[in-house]
């Protein structure tokens, strides 16, 4: 097995160096040399090697001190570790793993066994490496998903402030009366920009869920008064869609959580369920104590094209999906700061239950 990295050997006999360095060739790793442990300590500041094996008992500074000053430097800790020695009382055994060494060999063991030993060392680093390269590309990725994110959120949030500030300015009537029909549909367009408004808020919140830095302004919350007053918000939208939203309160508890928070997450489930909701059918949201449910059927992402209400594009079907898997992940995450848990469930006549379940 050859190793593209480099070993230092700090050896203070120079014989047993030598040999040291003629075992360790096949490898094909870079061979660095210190004749005590002060030196290889410089040595390995200036130049930081992958792997180390050294004596115990050398000049100046013995291999335990050198051992412990390379896994207390803040960038030399990861470094594998050998002590190769000849003393063999089980004590210092001991204690030579305690200082921070990764194995222990005894000079008088063969080349092979030598070799296989720092082979297997070999294998650690390129795990290492393999694992800081993974780590990078994650954060790289992760810095591409926030600034995508943010000038999506950017751009859409701003164009939904602007029809809302349309539909405002004919809501109040200075483009000139509006009939009756036409104040309840610009009455719904209005009620489906603030939803839309407040999923493009919940980007940023859930970047910032995922970052751990959501903070929730607690106070008493009476889940049937939440669930009312996201249900009276979406029972025209609901209508409109030919669909019908039932709200029941089997029993009501009264949580610790942030009614703004909650509000939000419920108000993005209902949203997606109403948006794809099965026409004609019912939507069911219950209080049950300390759970909210919300039950209802959806067209399967394939059907919707089939859907003259929905007169969507084959795109739409995407965004039905990254709609789902935004509010799930919101959902999840909300729940899980309120010290609850959110569950999907279908039954057998294919009608889901979404379980907000508070502890």
């Amino acid at each position: 097995m050859k190793f593209d990295g480099t070993i230092l050997i700090a050896e203070d006999n120079d014989g047993m160096r030598r040999l040291l360095l003629e075992f360790l060739k096949p490898t094909g790793a870079r061979l660095l040399e210190a004749p005590d442990g002060l030196a290889a300590w410089e040595l390995a500041q200036q130049t930081p090697p992958d792997l180390v094996i050294s004596d115990l008992t050398m000049p100046r500074m013995d291999g335990m001190e050198f051992c412990r000053r390379m896994k207390e430097h803040p960038t030399l800790s990861t470094i594998h570790f050998i002590f190769l020695t000849s003393r063999k009382e089980f004590a210092l055994k001991v204690s030579a793993l305690e200082s921070g060494a990764d194995d222990y060999i005894d000079k008088s063991a063969r080349q092979e066994e030598l070799l296989a030993r720092v082979h297997v060392g070999f294998r650690i680093v390129n795990y290492q490496r393999q694992l800081k390269q993974h780590q990078a590309e994650i954060a790289r990725l992760s810095r591409l998903k926030d600034e995508f994110l943010n000038t999506i959120t950017l751009h859409f949030r701003g164009t939904l402030e602007v029809l809302a500030g349309i539909t405002g300015l004919l809501g109040e009537g200075h483009l000139g009366p509006l009939a009756p029909v036409q104040k309840e549909m610009l009455q719904a367009a209005q009620d489906k920009i603030g939803g839309l408004l407040d999923l493009a808020n919940g980007f940023s919140d859930l970047k910032e869920v995922e970052r751990s830095r959501m903070e929730l302004s607690l106070a008493p919350v009476p889940l049937a008064d939440l669930a009312r007053d996201v249900a009276t918000l979406y029972e025209r939208i609901a209508a409109l869609q030919r669909v019908k939203l039932i709200f029941s309160v089997e029993a009501g508890a009264t949580i610790s959580g942030d009614r703004q928070k909650l509000e939000m997450m419920l108000v993005q489930q209902l949203n997606y369920v109403v948006r794809y909701a099965a026409s004609m059918q019912p939507v069911y949201l219950t209080v049950k104590g300390r759970a909210v449910v919300l039950s209802y059927h959806l067209f399967l992402a394939q059907e919707l094209l089939d859907q003259t209400r929905f007169r969507v594009s084959p795109q739409e079907v995407e965004k039905q999906s990254a709609s789902q898997l935004l509010g799930r992940a919101m959902a999840q995450k909300i729940m899980v700061l309120h010290g609850g848990e959110a569950r999907w469930q279908k039954d057998s006549s294919g009608r889901e239950h979404l379980i907000l379940q508070f502890s």
